[in-house]
């Protein structure tokens, strides 16, 4: 006796809509039950790649953006929507995200408190900017440690601050709009354009805004010396390489583990 028998199931997806629909990521799922045991559970991905993004928390789910070898966030850390033209000019953190002090967990944004650092406490969380070469009193390159996941690492589970030579495969941008503070650069085939925006810093000798709008600057997770640590830039569709004191506001780009 043949109790074999064929189903066809429609699993419904939400759809993608808005200004930001190519790096949105929905999710549909089925489970499939005799009596009340679960047989098979499937999930269907709706988007460029199957790795999420929780920006802001995880409403909206974004989609991880792939260039080359590796799986990049696609907003700012601590942003909740995708960059949008004005974001990097007016440092909005929807869209621009959080600047952080290097080795740092809590982000120190612009018009923050200040203080004259440094501080003895590796994890304050007060988001006060300590002013100085170094917020912290002593050197602990570990904080955000290399490739691995460092312990004040600010990125959202399963993912971290990348390495200098990471950021540095990002490479020189495809169009700069100098109007809106905006670096876009093409992604691979099927992902939308990893679009970083141009924040500029807090400087780390009294805490004051530069180049916002017109300079974009990301911390690496490398660091160069007691006081130092590498980062990118880039002003128009160039990246370049540098290293600064480690108690200056940068933006961060996560990368997935």
């Amino acid at each position: 006796m043949d109790n074999r028998r064929k189903y066809t199931f429609n699993v419904v997806v939400n759809g993608a809509s808005g200004t930001d629909e190519a790096y949105q990521l929905h999710k549909g799922s089925v489970s499939i039950k005799y009596n009340s045991t679960t047989l098979k559970s499937y999930t269907i991905w709706r988007g460029a790649s199957y790795y999420g993004y929780p920006a802001g928390g995880g409403s909206p789910y974004y989609t991880a953006i792939k260039k080359g070898s590796y799986y990049w966030a696609p907003v700012n850390c601590g942003a909740t929507r995708v960059a949008q033209a004005g974001d990097g000019k007016n440092g909005t953190i929807a869209g621009a995200g959080n600047m952080y002090q290097w080795g740092r967990q809590d982000y120190t944004n612009y018009g923050g408190s200040t203080a004259s650092g440094p501080t003895s406490n590796s994890k304050p969380n007060n988001h006060i900017f300590y002013k100085g070469n170094n917020w912290l009193n002593r050197t602990d390159n570990t904080l955000w440690n290399g490739s691995r996941k460092g312990v004040n690492d600010p990125c959202p589970s399963g993912y971290r601050v990348p390495t200098i030579d990471e950021l540095k495969s990002i490479r020189n941008a495809n169009s700069w709009d100098g109007s809106g503070g905006l670096y876009k650069v093409n992604a691979d085939s099927g992902c939308p354009q990893l679009i970083l925006p141009a924040v500029g810093y807090r400087l780390n000798s009294e805490g004051s805004p530069v180049n916002l709008g017109t300079f974009g600057d990301y911390w690496s997770s490398s660091a160069s010396s007691s006081t130092d640590a590498s980062y990118i830039y880039f002003g128009n569709t160039s990246l370049g390489t540098g290293t600064y004191p480690k108690a200056s506001g940068f933006s961060i780009r996560c990368i997935k583990e």
